[in-house]
């Protein structure tokens, strides 16, 4: 009888606690909304998927890049300052050049950093002397309210590649001669399905990927295109030193707030598999660049801070 009476006390116990944890639950209601606080910048290991570096207390992050020692060049904003930012271990960041400008891409030696900038040219930076030549929109041909896009320089070091569009009309991708200062244009499609969102030499200079409603692959000497992902927007490709492998960016779902998220995947050109790395989550664009061995990533991407519910 006395052990009959413990069990039914116990069971009453047991459902009293239980309903104090789903009161506690009820009043604690959905998890408050994340906020945005900064941006940050960081290194990811492929192998052990891992964050290696954190780059944090970002104003605002834009595209990331290696240089060939790794450390890390970068549009960002620090401390109010927008600019191109090189940040080396143990060291603080360090202004390279002050201004809106576009994505940098390092030469092969880090000697060089090309990057877009208003309205519409590309510039060239002197990473050891501070100088650079400025390439105008004129210059380079393009039209009155086009520019030069998402541009990179060639594993040679001695073109740039770059993508443009005229009006609301065909796309073009198009390469810079450096020495001679001539440009030629490398593909034109009449009627896009979306905005071209760059390009990128692979390291034999012979073939070029750029991003549209996917990946592709362009033959320069035959002049023929092959798709190797999609169908799905896809932007900002970067390919591994050794050519085997390209990190591009990744447009997902519109999330609750009305804005398209992002992700980040890596095409395997040597198996032709496709490998997500981070399926569509964050909404800023995270820019991913990929190091020489094709073994790590780097990409920008928002902090958020603890934040309380909004009180009715």
């Amino acid at each position: 009888m006395n052990r009959r009476k413990s069990l039914v006390i116990g069971s009453v116990l047991v459902v009293l606690v239980l309903i104090s944890v789903f009161v506690v639950v009820a009043r604690m209601g959905p998890a408050p909304p994340r906020i945005v606080d900064g941006y940050e910048v960081v290194m990811f290991d492929l192998r052990t998927g891992r964050e290696t570096l954190v780059i944090g207390g970002l104003d605002l992050a834009g595209a990331a890049r290696f240089m060939p020692d790794r450390s890390v060049v970068m549009h960002a904003q620090i401390n109010g300052t927008l600019g191109i930012w090189h940040v080396a271990p143990a060291r603080s960041p360090t202004l390279l050049w002050e201004g809106i400008v576009g994505a940098p891409s390092p030469s092969s030696d880090g000697s060089r950093i090309v990057f877009g900038e208003h309205p519409g040219g590309l510039r060239i930076l002197d990473v050891g002397s501070g100088t650079s030549e400025a390439y105008t929109r004129e210059l380079l041909g393009l039209p009155e309210g086009s520019g030069a896009g998402s541009p990179s320089l060639s594993r040679t070091d001695d073109k740039v590649i770059f993508n443009w569009k005229d009006g609301t009309g065909p796309q073009h991708i198009e390469e810079l001669y450096l020495g001679t200062n001539e440009t030629r244009i490398l593909l034109t499609v009449p009627d896009p399905p979306t905005d071209l969102h760059g390009a990128a030499f692979l390291p034999d200079g012979q073939h070029a990927v750029y991003a549209l409603d996917g990946l592709y692959l362009l033959d320069l000497g035959l002049n023929v295109s092959f798709r190797l992902t999609g169908p799905g927007e896809a932007g900002f490709p970067r390919v591994a030193g050794m050519g085997r492998a390209i990190v591009y960016q990744v447009r997902g779902p519109i999330d609750a707030s009305g804005r398209p998220l992002f992700g980040i995947s890596v095409y395997r050109l040597d198996s032709q598999e496709t490998i997500e790395v981070f399926a569509s989550r964050q909404q800023t664009r995270p820019f991913p660049d990929i190091d020489f061995d094709g073994q790590t990533i780097l990409f920008a991407r928002e902090h958020y801070a603890l934040s309380s519910q909004a009180s009715p």
